[in-house]
């Protein structure tokens, strides 16, 4: 009887169910630009002749990079060093961009402990980058872009950039620089430092890609719900990092597994179109200083080597199962998985994927034991299975049919922002290499919407409400063969304020009446849930708590914010007062308007708990009159705020009309002195005698600013 029940436990792993990877082919996200790593000859040796042909050859043994990065030196003389092995990688097909660590002394000045480059200098920085960009080109390199500067937000060894000094150098000069633009590089993917450009219209404009660095960047951070609502048309680069660390011996295992499982998090998280690594040649790095490919060479090999330029993520089940890190790619039929197992044992899936007309699959592993080594093909066509060795990166690549009709949306794209009601115009590039394009029929979903026969393929809906829409293009060619390329959009309402007309300042704010629009327009917060108990805005993610007989937002976490349309009434700067509470320490927020800062971080006291609230009070940098948005972003968790209130430094002028007896004017009103401080409220009604009003109030003799809403006026009491 023992034996019998032992045989059904050693027999038990083998009935368990494969999990399934189910991969979208009409479902796709970024064009991928490569994969690659940096020279740098001024700092250490050049790449020899036969490790250049190891980084950017793809024969057996080699790494297939297809990015190479290389350093702009602040002396012209050290430029020739980056010529043999950039001029060696142009003629394989590899992109190359460059990056400044600094600039030329003579434009830099003290800067905190370290520099920066001096404002009365931009123009002659432009200069040297484009003489860089100039001397590498006749030398037959074009470069494909040019950093403005490497982490400006790390620049202790070398040169600081403030977050908004970069954004004015974007949107003055970086129009007169010779190649796409490329900035900001932040070490740590810091949102902070890019902000500043994308908020920014014109240096959004002077931007062709956005840069970063992911040194120590959390994987939950990889994604930037800005960039994608701002960045249409711009693309989107991971431009250094080492991972897991430096310390190690590049071939430990299964440490180097880590760099695969990197990858894919930041091509599927990230949603990066490159991946460029830190030195090409070190101990810790892709080849090793004796020029060998080391371990954690091969695993990033598992994507340079097959994941060329010009295949396009599509969306697949990353995460089927603990341990199990996947994603999916395709240009034309072509499909490539690369799969990651970082469990101890092998792990057994079901791969689907409808549309496929791959019906066998080259493999390639790397583990332990191998290195991209070729194994036995897999058969399947839209579903079959594969084991994954353990602690391995495995990538399939399969060939599809050619013949069927190449289908791709260029407009719209899922980054652009669309306000209800939408008027969208659906445009296709519709393709067929041997023969011709019968039709093209657009689809909101399952519904047909229409068709198109003849180039440009295009149909235009109107009037679109707010949703998430997800549509399709199914292009036919002679033959009855079809593709079918699939985006999806979301329709939000205009960001507009939420009683109607903007917030009036000098005055105050409830804060929970942040602006219409929704989650990335008028807010941002990490939980769709409303985890409040005020019952206020419940189909919003803003936890709306309630605060005595009023309410407040609480539950806040770091990088949340919340932005509200208002009318300032005069350039000044202002006194500001808000309520808050926090039961923590480090509860923290600072105040934007338009993008730029007019509060440094703004600490709440530690009161206990989150019902015991107090007022603080600071003061603004100056605000230009006119409507505005003033942002207020949470810098430290758990930060409960009621409202507030600004209060003019200055004090009013004369300029509006002064009555007492108002016909028509009625609603609740501030009450503010000639220092644009608020005194309390008034409640006026058609006909009142306002100045009486206010003597019976205990006002004393003097102008009164009274402001709400819709209207500001100056009353005298006499």
């Amino acid at each position: 009887m023992k034996k019998w029940v032992c045989a059904c436990i050693a027999l038990m792993p083998m009935m368990a169910t494969a999990q399934t990877v189910n991969v979208d082919l009409s479902k796709e996200y970024q064009l991928i630009k490569g994969f690659g790593g940096i020279n740098f000859p001024t700092w250490i040796d050049d790449l020899s002749a036969s490790q250049r042909e190891t980084a950017f050859g793809n024969d057996e043994g080699q790494l297939g990079l297809s990015v190479l990065r290389i350093h702009v030196d602040p002396e012209e003389s050290n430029w020739s060093k980056e010529v043999a092995t950039a001029q060696n990688a142009v003629k394989k097909g590899v992109t190359v961009f460059a990056s400044p660590w600094s600039p030329p002394s003579s434009m830099c000045e003290p800067y905190q402990s370290s520099k920066r480059l001096k404002t009365s200098s931009y123009g002659a920085y432009v200069q040297h980058l484009n003489k860089f960009i100039d001397y590498m080109k006749q030398n037959g390199v074009d470069l494909y872009a040019m950093s403005i500067q490497n982490e400006p937000d790390y620049g202790s060894d070398w040169t600081w950039w403030p977050s908004n000094d970069m954004a004015t150098f974007m949107a003055n000069y970086a129009q007169d620089i010779k190649c796409r633009v490329m900035a900001p590089e932040s070490f740590q993917y810091t949102k902070s430092t890019s902000d500043p450009i994308l908020n920014n219209s014109k240096a959004l404009a002077n931007l062709d890609i956005l840069a970063t660095h992911l040194y120590g960047t959390q994987v939950n951070q990889f994604s930037y719900p800005l960039f994608q609502q701002k960045g249409a048309g711009k693309e989107l680069w991971m431009t250094e990092v080492y991972y897991p660390n430096s310390s190690s011996d590049a071939d430990t295992w299964p440490e180097a597994l880590e760099v695969a499982d990197h990858m894919t998090n930041a091509v599927v998280r990230g949603n990066f179109q490159t991946y460029v690594w830190w030195y090409i040649r070190r101990s810790y790095s892709l080849i090793k200083d004796n020029g060998k490919v080391s371990k954690r060479g091969y695993c990033f090999a598992q994507y340079s080597k097959f994941v060329r330029p010009g295949f396009v993520r599509v969306d697949a089940t990353q995460n089927p199962t603990n341990n199990v890190n996947i994603s999916a790619f395709k240009k034309d039929n072509d499909i490539v998985l690369v799969l990651v197992n970082k469990n101890t044992s092998s792990k057994t899936l079901t791969i689907s994927i409808p549309g496929s007309q791959v019906s066998s699959w080259e493999r390639y592993v790397t583990s332990g034991q191998k290195n991209v080594k070729k194994e036995e093909d897999v058969n399947g066509g839209t579903s079959f299975q594969i084991t994954l060795e353990a602690q391995s990166a495995t990538t399939l690549v399969g060939g599809g049919k050619k013949g069927t009709p190449k289908v791709s949306f260029t407009s719209p794209t899922a980054s652009d922002d669309l306000e209800a009601p939408a008027n969208i115009t659906l445009s296709v590039d519709a393709t067929d290499e041997d023969g011709s394009i019968r039709s093209v029929a657009f689809y909101n979903g399952d519904t047909k919407l229409g068709e198109s026969t003849s180039a440009p393929y295009t149909y235009t809906i109107e009037g679109l409400k707010e949703g998430t829409y997800t549509l399709s293009a199914v292009a036919t060619d002679n033959e009855g063969n079809e593709g079918k390329s699939t985006v999806t959009v979301t329709v939000h309402v205009p960001q507009t304020p939420y009683k109607g007309t903007p917030s009036v300042l000098p005055g105050k704010i409830e804060v929970e009446e942040y602006d219409l629009g929704g989650s990335g327009i008028a807010y941002s917060d990490a939980e769709e849930e409303n985890k409040g108990k005020a019952n206020f805005r419940t189909n919003e993610g803003v936890d709306v708590e309630k605060c005595g007989d009023g309410m407040a937002i609480g539950y806040t976490n770091e990088g949340e914010w919340l932005e509200y349309t208002v009318d300032v009434k005069k350039t000044d700067t202002y006194k500001w007062s808000a309520r808050v509470a926090s039961g923590s320490d480090g509860s923290s927020f600072h105040l934007m308007i338009d993008g730029k800062e007019i509060t440094s971080t703004i600490k709440v006291p530690n009161g206990g708990d989150w019902d015991t609230y107090t007022v603080i009070e600071g003061k603004t940098s100056q605000i230009e009159e006119g409507t505005h948005v003033l942002k207020l972003v949470i810098d430290g968790n758990y930060a409960n705020v009621d409202w507030l209130q600004f209060e003019a430094e200055s004090g009013f002028e004369s300029g509006l009309a002064n009555t007492g007896n108002l016909l028509s004017i009625q609603g609740t009103f501030s009450i503010i002195d000639m220092n644009g401080k608020v005194l309390g409220n008034i409640d006026i009604n058609p006909g009142d005698d306002v100045s009486s009003l206010l003597q019976a109030k205990g006002f004393r003799t003097g102008i009164y600013l009274l402001s709400n809403e819709d209207t500001s006026l100056k009353i005298e009491v006499k």
